[in-house]
């Protein structure tokens, strides 16, 4: 069984599309309030990319917040505008290759609904989120579906951990617990029980991990850039960084920020 942890609901809109999502958002709260459940809305800004796509941008702190958020409560993600998370917070203009959809973002840490072709939400949208808090969505803390897949580069491989056959499949590329690799030749050393650091219990998909779960963060060769929603590291060659589940990195030794959350706070602010 799943853990009894608290409901929240995230609502993405358009803050162009304020007006429009109106209704919307006020069914979603209503609903929400007759099942004691907590809301917080995410204005998304929209952004022309280098390309000349116009997106609907998630903020740096906002997907900060989003994404700790997931990991400390059941989490369902309401999507009423179609929303991206950069990859790299220290960037200012936006490219079409360095965001990630809010579907990835949020895979195996929270349920995910969006209006259909018909502009409107599932009419059971709620009862569909109980039932998925009903069932753990991970076994445990060696579950590759508890990494923070924002800092730990995969390929496809990493869209199908859902399935036995798709955690195999993984494993296969990217090694096994405790020790396993990511695309850009990062070691992941998940820490034993007695290297975990304390921090309140975080959970994946309803599921609590051991206290003070982590992996070690360590380059295989040369220097290593280890971005996090609103954050940027730089790993040195013999260093490392302790990275937890839901985004939060603890620089280690030869670890430093190339990039503060209060510049990603400053860069936020001059956007809005």
């Amino acid at each position: 069984m799943a853990e009894a942890l608290p409901r929240q609901i995230y609502v993405l809109f358009g803050a162009d599309e304020r007006e429009r999502t109106r209704v919307h958002r006020r069914a979603v709260r209503a609903t929400s309030a007759r099942q004691g459940w907590n809301v917080t809305e995410f204005p998304c800004r929209r952004v022309a990319s280098q390309r000349g796509r116009k997106l609907s941008v998630l903020s740096r702190g906002d997907a900060a917040n989003l994404y700790f958020g997931l990991h400390h409560v059941h989490s369902a993600v309401v999507v009423l505008t179609p929303a991206v998370v950069r990859t790299d917070p220290a960037r200012q203009k936006v490219r079409d290759d360095r965001v990630v959809g809010i579907d990835d973002f949020c895979r195996y840490k929270a349920w995910l609904t969006r209006r259909g072709d018909d502009g409107r939400l599932p009419a059971d949208w709620a009862n569909q989120f109980e039932a998925w808090c009903a069932t753990p969505g991970v076994e445990d803390h060696r579950d590759a579906r508890c990494f923070p897949f924002f800092s730990f580069s995969a390929g496809v491989e990493a869209k199908w951990l859902d399935s036995e056959a798709g955690r195999a499949a993984f494993d296969r590329r990217h090694g096994r617990h405790p020790n396993r690799r990511d695309e850009r030749k990062r070691g992941w050393q998940a820490a034993n029980s007695g290297s975990r650091h304390g921090r309140d219990p975080v959970a994946v998909a309803g599921r609590v991990l051991v206290l003070g779960f982590h992996w070690d963060v360590q380059p295989t060769y040369g220097d290593t850039r280890l971005p996090a929603p609103n954050q940027v590291w730089r790993i040195r060659q013999r260093g490392y960084a302790n990275v937890y589940p839901d985004g939060y990195v603890r620089g280690g030794h030869g670890c430093h920020l190339l990039w503060t959350h209060d510049q990603s706070e400053e860069l936020d602010q001059r956007e809005r």
